[in-house]
């Protein structure tokens, strides 16, 4: 038996299998360094989706960390501060949006700024998100019925008091002078010049009452009607669970200036104005208690000589005016009629007396309770970066 020789075409086979092992090698380093490049490109992606999701989180915190740590508007816009956080920080600014009369709506702007330590690749720039939101600062409100409200009688003798509405100010629009329940206000003497109109006799129609509408004493309503008209928390006041913590409560002292009354200059008046509350049954307010900010006398009041005051007064019995007393801003009597209780008759008939309406007054005593308004549907997250 003789060997046969290799045909042709099978000696050409010789390496085949090492060309096909180096070739499935070579798709196979493929396939792993695409599925690795594709790996590291969706954790890249998920990093810095999470970065964006921080810095997010930043700016918000920004938005917050600034209210709360802002009590009342910058004096100059724009403002800006810088938060550092954990992980980054933010950027908040605050920038005037729009001014209409006395409403100012302002924007504030958060940019989160990620620590570049937190994306995939440290070398790469910080992540940031910027969020924005509409704010307004407003003050406490209180409603005005007249630049003299009185729970009760007031009787005017003579011609020497001035009960006015219209704004000293001259920002908001005019308000009754004079405000009382149906029936409550009388007028006895006078006389030609400025009293009672037409003079002598008795009656309702003084001459003294300026303000809206046709200065005229706004009525009220009966008692009942008058008391639920007048919109303030007089029982939370004298129980004290109405009141800030910056109020200062002292006893009342009759004709005696109450211990630890506070040293104020009117003409010169501090950024912060004070809520002074004297409790009791009567004080007398003479030159020496002249002061701003809001006065509250939980019994009845009498102001003797020239006492004068910039704010608000709400006195919870009757009120007696001898002298030359003057408020500016608004004043409250009768208010224990909240209360249930029986309240004398008020009379501001010895001496020249001024009860004028003053809105910047009013707003300014009342900046005790302001605080910031965030406005309702005034928040993006995508708010041009400027």
């Amino acid at each position: 038996m003789t060997d046969s020789p290799i045909p042709a075409v099978h000696a050409d086979r010789r390496g085949v299998s090492l060309l096909m092992t180096m070739l499935l090698t070579l798709l196979l380093l493929v396939a792993i360094t695409g599925a690795t490049m594709r790996t590291s490109a969706e954790r890249r992606s998920a990093m810095d989706g999470a970065a964006t999701v921080e810095a997010f989180a930043l700016a918000q915190s920004g938005l917050d960390r600034y209210l709360d740590g802002l009590t009342t508007p910058p004096s100059v816009l724009p403002d800006s501060q810088t938060f550092n956080l954990p992980g980054g920080r933010a950027v908040v600014t605050l920038r005037r949006f729009r001014a209409q009369g006395s409403d100012t709506l302002l924007v504030m702007t958060s940019r989160g700024e990620l620590a570049s330590a937190q994306r995939y690749d440290p070398t790469a720039a910080m992540a940031t998100r910027t969020v924005a939101q509409l704010v307004r600062y407003g003050g406490g409100s209180m409603d005005l019925p007249a630049a003299l409200t009185v729970l009760g009688s007031l009787g005017q003798n003579g011609n020497s008091a001035t009960y006015s509405g219209i704004d000293e100010c001259s920002k908001e629009s005019p308000i009754a002078g004079l405000s009382v329940p149906t029936d409550s206000f009388s007028v006895s003497g006078g006389g030609k010049g400025g009293g009672k109109k037409g003079g002598g006799g008795g009656g309702t129609t003084y001459a003294g009452i300026d303000g809206s509408p046709d200065n005229e004493p706004f009525d009220l309503g009966e008692m009942d009607e008058a008391i639920d008209a007048v919109e303030i928390d007089w029982q939370g006041i004298v129980d004290g669970s109405a009141l800030p913590p910056s109020a200062l409560v002292l006893k009342a002292n009759g004709n005696k200036t109450p211990t630890g009354w506070p040293s104020m200059n009117i003409g010169k008046k501090e950024p912060s104005w004070p809520l002074i509350v004297v409790d009791g049954g009567e004080q007398r307010l003479g030159p020496g208690l002249s002061g701003y900010g809001i006065l509250v006398v939980t019994g009845d009041a009498t102001f003797n000589g020239n006492f004068d005051w910039h704010g608000i007064v709400l006195v919870g019995g009757a009120v007696t005016g001898n002298g030359n007393n003057e408020v500016k801003g608004a004043m409250f009597a009768g208010l224990n009629a909240k209360l249930g209780s029986n309240v004398g008759p008020s009379s501001l008939s010895n001496g020249t007396k001024l009860i004028q309406y003053n809105s910047c007054y009013v707003n300014s005593a009342l900046s005790q309770f302001g605080g910031w308004q965030r406005m309702g549907n005034g928040w993006v997250d995508n708010w041009p970066s400027y």
